[in-house]
């Protein structure tokens, strides 16, 4: 029994050591995101904004609650 737990314990440890060295940080991440954008050309880059702003503001106005008063509004 004390083998089997010395050998679970070197596997938690591996296992534990491994999942640590997979971790990428945010930096990591920002560089990437970065170097990709840079990389692409403007048109793309414009195209893929106006795309994604066109979602938005389509998900937006599906959603809205639009009311139409028949009264005049007079001050």
């Amino acid at each position: 029994e004390l083998t089997e737990l010395v050998v679970d314990e070197i596997s938690d440890e591996k296992v534990t050591s491994e999942a640590n060295d997979l971790k990428i940080s945010e930096d990591q991440i920002r560089n990437v995101v970065k170097n990709t954008i840079e990389s692409l050309p403007k048109e793309t880059i414009d195209n893929i904004i106006n795309e994604e702003l066109k979602k938005v503001v389509l998900g937006r106005l599906s959603s809205a609650k639009i009311s139409i008063s028949s009264q005049d509004n007079k001050e």
